[in-house]
């Protein structure tokens, strides 16, 4: 007996979806874009938005002229990284503060802490005056690879940010 007329019609049609069906699948497999292989972020730029011109007991940092600030980016173990230049006199008109981080410090280790320290220089040495909360590149990897990181813990009186640069 012979198969009806419409068989090797039916046959490839049927393959001819399959395979198309096929090929849609795996079409939408490899359209899913990978996310970024950053092994490495430069830090670029400290910005001091907002600081306290008074210790807390109300005393100007400096009884004749306003402070002299710099800034010291500092590892893990405390140990400084890089300083800033001295931003000396400084009145509330100077405000936001730049410190552009030179030579860039380069991260390779992403879950390496960090934080930056605020210290009046004077004749004396340098007097601490406030600290950011110690921060990783984990943190901006998790925010989708941010570039910018606002810290939290500032109040109204200390604010401040870190800006960075990703590269694979």
């Amino acid at each position: 007996m012979r198969p009806p007329a419409f068989f090797p019609i039916r046959y490839p049609v049927v393959a001819a979806i399959a395979l198309f069906a096929s090929m849609l699948t795996l079409t939408a497999c490899d359209t899913a874009s990978p996310g970024p292989n950053y092994t490495r972020a430069l830090l670029t730029e400290y910005v001091q938005e907002a600081m306290p011109f008074a210790d807390d007991a109300g005393r100007a940092w400096d009884e004749t002229s306003g402070p002299d600030a710099v800034f010291v980016l500092m590892d893990a173990n405390d140990q400084e990284v890089r300083r800033s230049e001295t931003y000396a006199d400084l009145s509330r008109a100077d405000l936001p503060l730049r410190w552009s981080f030179l030579p860039r410090p380069e991260v390779t280790d992403f879950d390496a802490s960090y934080y930056i320290a605020l210290y009046d220089e004077d004749e004396s040495g340098l007097t601490p005056v406030a600290t950011t909360s110690r921060f990783t590149l984990r943190e901006f990897a998790a925010a989708g690879f941010a570039t910018t990181y606002t810290f939290e813990n500032m109040s109204d009186t200390l604010s401040s940010r870190v800006e960075i640069r990703w590269e694979e």
